[in-house]
């Protein structure tokens, strides 16, 4: 007959494995609501303040608003295309999770920023830029 200590450590062990995916399973969830109200908030920057009064943004976004008003090309396929050398860097550098997460984000912002529709909120430049740098 079995000890009853050989019965009670499978079971402890199931239960620390339930446990450790179900850590997981909320720290995936938490990472995907964190960068989903990334996107909203820098789309709606973009489109509500910096965009429709000709401001510009920093980084591969400001190259995309940049390339979009010189070549007449749609920002969204820009975004992508200007955010491609930082990607494949990603890859070399950094954990394949990040470079998931950062190739989801980019493309989802990309489609955010191409179907959101806001008219100009505010004329006052100074409003303009302190709403769309937080946003």
């Amino acid at each position: 007959m079995p000890s009853l200590s050989l019965l009670v450590i499978p079971k402890c062990l199931n239960s620390f494995k339930q446990s450790l995916i179900m850590d997981k399973l909320m720290g995936i969830f938490s990472d995907s609501i964190q960068i989903l109200i990334g996107i909203i908030l820098a789309s709606i920057g973009l489109k509500a303040f910096l965009l429709p009064n000709g401001f510009l943004d920093g980084g591969a976004t400001g190259i995309a608003i940049l390339l979009s008003e010189v070549y007449d090309v749609n920002i969204s396929i820009l975004l992508i295309l200007v955010s491609i050398p930082f990607l494949v860097l990603a890859w070399y550098t950094l954990k394949r999770k990040i470079f998931v997460k950062s190739v989801l984000s980019i493309a989802a912002l990309a489609v955010m920023i191409h179907y959101e529709n806001f008219s100009s909120i505010t004329d006052d430049k100074l409003l303009i830029a302190i709403f769309g740098g937080l946003f």
